[in-house]
């Protein structure tokens, strides 16, 4: 059947008299090559997504590491402040287990508390069985400074580092936090190595 609309032809019938060129075939359904083209754009999004996603956590496990070595400044200005700004000295230890359980009762009652003392890349990189109730952590992952016993000794330089982190966890050296509360890398304030 053929109606004229205009000066374009229009075709309209059962199929079977209709040219080859405006059949359809009513088959539904995909084809394995049409599938496997899906699952394949799918797979790349998701290493895209996941990548992405990769990123975002080291930089918001970098922010909480930051964070973690400004609550342990606030803390240690606080006890600078009541004891007269003469830094803690821990007693001689031959265990660094010892010292770091030292630091932490230090100054616990500032507010940090064993959590704050670890780093998130390195729980997630080299995690520490939880411990039972009132047992420490084995390690810390920030090392305080030592600073002989007069007063105003950390204040004297403005990049004086107060705290260290142990490792290089988040890529460009490790975190130092300096007097001035300050966090920045070492690779920031160290010569390069040749």
């Amino acid at each position: 059947m053929q109606k004229r609309c205009g000066s374009a032809d229009v075709y309209h019938g059962s199929g079977r008299d209709d040219p080859p060129a405006r059949r359809f075939n009513l088959r539904s359904g995909f084809t394995l090559l049409e599938l496997l083209l899906v699952c394949i754009i799918t797979t790349l999004l998701v290493s895209i997504v996941y990548a992405a996603f990769g990123q975002a956590r080291a930089k918001a496990e970098s922010v909480a590491c930051i964070s973690n070595m400004r609550s342990l400044h606030v803390a240690f200005e606080i006890y600078l402040h009541e004891h007269n700004r003469i830094w803690p000295q821990p007693p001689p230890a031959d265990n660094l287990d010892v010292e770091a359980k030292w630091w932490m009762k230090t100054v616990e009652e500032y507010g940090p508390n064993q959590d704050t003392w670890r780093c998130r890349s390195r729980k997630r990189q080299d995690p520490v069985e939880p411990s039972p109730a009132g047992m420490l952590p084995k390690i810390i992952d920030y090392l305080p400074a030592l600073f002989d016993e007069l007063p105003g000794t950390p204040y004297k330089w403005s990049q004086q580092p107060w705290l260290m982190e142990v490792g290089d966890f988040h890529g460009g050296g490790n975190l130092i936090l300096v007097s001035s509360g300050q966090v920045i890398s070492a690779n920031s304030i160290l010569p390069a190595g040749k």
